[in-house]
């Protein structure tokens, strides 16, 4: 990525000259990043967490301009097969990075959510049987009983 001759424009807005595989890699960012956005809003909702909804709604207008602005230099590159073909590579690789991500993400939640609950519910088991509260994690437990 290079910056265009000058840098900015008299209306102070920074001009960039990207490669088909730049445009293509922002793309994908861009993708990326709205697609991480979603998960913390919906995250958000499911934990009644406000602060990723907002987060959410602060940043994704942005980055939606962004996505459009390079979008349409693309959509200008239309007529150039070539130029398209290494714009979609680039933005598949990442795209492809990205559900790589989504799907370790999600089981790693799922991991933590199921040990949560197996702790919420050990402890209820014993409060229930009238138990001392412990960890459900022996490495915890052991530190409490030092």
């Amino acid at each position: 990525m290079s910056a265009a001759p000058g840098g900015t424009g008299r209306d102070g807005q920074v001009r960039l000259s990207l490669s088909p595989q730049e445009t293509g890699t922002l793309l994908g960012a861009c993708a990326w990043v709205l697609g991480a956005l979603e998960i913390l809003k919906d995250r958000g909702h499911s934990q009644d967490e406000e602060e990723l909804h907002k987060l959410h709604d602060e940043l994704a207008p942005a980055v939606n301009r962004l996505a459009a602005l390079v979008g349409g230099a693309r959509a200008a590159a239309a007529e150039d097969t070539a130029t398209q073909a290494e714009i979609e590579e680039s933005f598949a690789h990442v795209r492809g990075a990205f559900e790589r991500w989504v799907r370790l993400t999600a089981a790693d939640t799922m991991a933590v959510a199921l040990e949560q609950r197996l702790e919420e519910l050990e402890e209820s088991t014993r409060a229930d049987n009238g138990g001392p509260k412990r960890s459900a994690r022996p490495d915890d437990a052991a530190k409490s009983d030092a």
